[in-house]
């Protein structure tokens, strides 16, 4: 029988042999998987070493550093927090395991894994020459992303569709977070309205476990300027007008927002419309509308903040009124619209029509009357234009006009006796005269503009004669006169 110094001998002899020996076999078959965006689990077939070491670092950051014999590292798991040989390698394990979880990696990186045997006893030895295992990893990528129908938009009407493209490479689904200005919704895609302008900020965050990304971008949301605009009534415009003379003089008094700034692009315009047809593309409107009825004028101001953008347009709509006309001008009633000048009785016109403050009456030779009913007496031959005006009962103008023709029957008579006759009258190309032997034609003014000769039957070119009144004296007796038109 053994004595227990002798079982002590063999034990302590069996440990030298076990532990103070540098391991000869390395550990083998690596292989890992990323289980989330920020770690992976590495699993691998130990070698005859009675621990193992396992190294991890950035493949970048590689430096050649390994584990110095003798010593003893501390391996935590979290990527950074173990301990560390050369600049950047850490000691995510330190145990007699075939697999680890390592947290703390990075996105979209490659690493570098090494596993190192050893063997403990009063001081450690690690296998380092032909067995040291290297493994390059690349863990899986989440990242965030969305793209909008169109980041520019105005604030009237405005409507940005976020549509989700976030890419995760493990399987699993995705949580999704949406911050705009103060507000948060959770959804993948989203549609949403700003109910104020500016530069607006907004924010994605997916997230698959304890992982997280976020993307974010900017949206404009144009702001109108505060549009006003009224009408100078200084200048002596009114709200009612009548239709005759009418003159809107509107003053664009709109201002530009305090806020936001955009930057140094900031372009605007105006126009202005009316629902008659009218348009304006000046700042103010000046306006003589031929339609009578209610006036509707639209200032419209457009503002484009970014180059090549449209315009953002708001407008404003105020109603103004021009009276229809009361005046009828088949009411003017004229005795003659033919008269002759040496007539007993005068021309008579009236206005058929009480309804008016004032009435007048311009005969076209400088005489005036006034009054709903008038007579006038003309000294000359002629065509003369008589214009009815006034004002109605609204305080409207109106005017209209006849054309009156004064003839002279007496000389007509004396040239029927002698056997002359002239004609047409009025003219306006050619004068045919027949019987008179000696054609003389004086102007308005008495200037001699024809004397000649004629036969029994001539006619007379009057082409090149302006419109007007002529003298003509026949054979050096008759005198009459025509009219050229």
């Amino acid at each position: 029988m053994k004595s227990l110094l002798q079982i002590i001998i063999i034990l302590v002899c069996t440990s030298t042999l076990v532990f103070g020996q540098t391991p000869t076999k390395p550990s083998s078959n690596f292989t890992f998987q990323a289980i989330s965006c920020d770690s992976i689990k590495i699993s691998w077939k130990p070698g005859n070493g009675s621990s193992r070491v396992v190294w991890v670092t950035k493949t970048e950051d590689l430096d050649g550093s390994v584990p110095k014999e003798g010593y003893l590292y501390v391996g935590k798991s979290s990527f950074g927090s173990g301990s560390r040989i050369g600049t950047k390698t850490y000691c995510v394990y330190n145990g007699q395991d075939s697999t680890v979880t390592v947290s703390g990696i990075e996105a979209n990186k490659e690493y570098t894994i090494s596993i190192y045997e050893y063997n403990r006893n009063t001081s450690v030895n690690y296998l380092i020459t032909g067995g040291t295992n290297v493994l390059k990893v690349k863990n899986e990528n989440l990242n965030a992303k969305f793209k909008t129908n169109q980041r520019y938009q105005c604030l009237s009407g405005n409507k940005y569709i976020y549509t989700n493209q976030s890419s995760n490479s493990l399987s699993g689904a995705m949580t999704y977070s949406w911050k705009i200005g103060d507000s948060v919704t959770a959804s993948k895609d989203l549609t949403y309205t700003h109910n104020k302008g500016g530069v607006i900020p907004v924010e994605l965050t997916a997230k698959f476990g304890s992982c997280f990304s976020t993307f974010s971008q900017d949206d404009t949301v144009v702001v109108p300027w505060n549009l006003d605009f009224y009408l100078d009534t200084i200048s002596g415009n009114d709200s009612i007008q009548c239709l005759v003379n009418n003159e809107f003089n509107f003053i664009n008094s709109s201002t530009p927002p305090d806020q936001p700034i955009y930057g140094t692009y900031d372009r605007t315009r105006s126009k202005w419309f009316t629902n008659h047809g009218e348009i304006g593309r000046l700042y103010d409107f000046k306006l003589n509308t031929t339609k009578p009825d209610t006036l509707a004028v639209t200032l419209v101001i457009g503002r484009q903040v970014s180059f090549g953008r449209q315009f953002c347009d708001d407008s404003i709509t105020k109603k103004y009124y021009v009276r229809y006309p009361i005046f009828d001008s088949t009411k003017i009633v004229c005795s003659d619209s033919v008269w002759d000048r040496h007539s007993s009785a005068p021309l008579a016109f009236r206005l058929d029509q009480f309804s008016h403050q004032s009435t007048f009456w311009a005969f076209g030779d400088k005489d005036t009357a006034s009054g709903i009913k008038v007579t006038h007496r003309y000294d000359t031959i002629g065509i003369f234009k008589v214009t009815c005006f006034g004002e109605d009962s609204s305080g409207c103008p109106y005017y209209a006009t006849k054309k009156i023709r004064v003839t002279d029957n007496v000389s007509l008579r004396n040239l029927q006796k002698a056997n002359i006759s002239l004609s047409p009258n009025p003219a306006s190309t050619f004068l045919q005269i027949n019987g008179a032997k000696e054609i003389v034609i004086y102007n308005s003014t008495g200037q001699l503009i024809l004397n000649q000769k004629t036969n029994d039957q001539d006619k007379i070119d009057i082409r090149s004669l302006k419109t007007g009144v002529y003298t003509i004296v026949l054979d050096e007796i008759y005198r009459t006169q025509f009219i050229k038109e």
